[in-house]
């Protein structure tokens, strides 16, 4: 065993962190989950105007092959140029997806950076990439919700104790 040798390695448990990081590695590259998730956030988000994922082509779909709908848009780092006020609605869409299905559903959009986040002409979000999609129990989704008091009341030890609470529900 290797990491008896090199102390920092055994006080930072880097077995476990190598193991939970493989573990989220394969995740990511099996598509068949992924595409899974793209119908659950179709789903989600199917009466909502505003927001466009890709339709998987199943037919051509596999664990290791994802073939979906190419998708058009400006990355959103990219519309700067834009009115204060179209920004504004775009900024607003972005919080809507990850948070919504949060804390409705229990189910997160965990990787909202400008490469998966597309703005097309009318301000619609297209979002292009669902491998990174978390879960979260009832009593996390509650303590998600207070963190949110917290800083909505600018309580910074609700918002640690509600931290270290969804932190605990982890394990």
């Amino acid at each position: 065993e290797w990491s008896p040798h090199i102390p920092a390695l055994v006080e930072h448990d880097a077995k476990g962190l190598l193991s939970e990081f493989g573990d989220t590695l394969r995740a990511e590259l099996d598509y068949g989950r992924e595409a899974a998730n793209e119908e659950l956030f179709r789903a989600i988000f199917k009466s909502d105007r505003g927001f466009n994922i890709p339709d998987v082509l199943a037919r051509y779909t596999r664990n290791r092959v994802l073939v979906e709908e190419r998708m058009e848009g400006r990355r959103v780092s990219e519309v700067a140029d834009l009115a204060a006020p179209r920004r504004a609605a775009i900024s607003q869409r972005i919080v809507r997806f990850v948070v919504a299905p949060a804390l409705v559903h229990g189910v997160f959009y965990g990787d909202p950076h400008p490469g998966n986040l597309l703005v097309e002409d009318d301000d619609s979000l297209s979002v292009i990439y669902f491998g990174k999609v978390g879960r979260l129990t009832p009593e996390q989704r509650r303590h998600v919700i207070d963190m949110f008091l917290a800083i909505a009341r600018s309580d910074g030890r609700h918002l640690t104790d509600s931290l270290l609470d969804v932190r605990s529900e982890e394990h």
